[in-house]
């Protein structure tokens, strides 16, 4: 699977519609990998920009990146009076190596 960078085609993914269906097929795809793949134990190296992690730590990295961009969002909705529709579990995010604060919202980064 040689995918990750490669992005819906131009002029879709512009409705929720659309969105969900594309992400539908995205797990459809992920499930197929994932049921062909012959050693689940996750321990084979991946190759990455940023060098050939094992594969589970790849894709802790990428749980706790996802939900820090997700509180990201979640923060700019609130920032802007807007109530997200459905949150996180509280905890659901212990143990991920996602950072304390939301950086890059409203702050000065310097």
């Amino acid at each position: 699977m040689n995918n990750a960078n490669v992005p819906p085609p131009e002029g879709t993914c512009t409705t929720g519609a659309e969105i969900v269906s594309y992400a539908d097929q995205m797990i459809a795809r992920v499930e197929k990998w994932w049921d062909q793949l012959d050693d689940k134990s996750c321990r084979q190296k991946v190759r990455t920009f940023y060098g050939t992690p094992p594969m589970h730590q790849l894709f802790e990295r990428s749980t706790w990146h996802s939900a820090q961009h997700t509180r990201q969002l979640i923060a700019v909705l609130e920032r802007f009076g807007i109530e997200p529709n459905g949150r996180a579990k509280h905890g659901a995010s212990r143990g991920l190596a996602a950072a304390r604060r939301i950086v890059g919202i409203g702050e000065d980064s310097r």
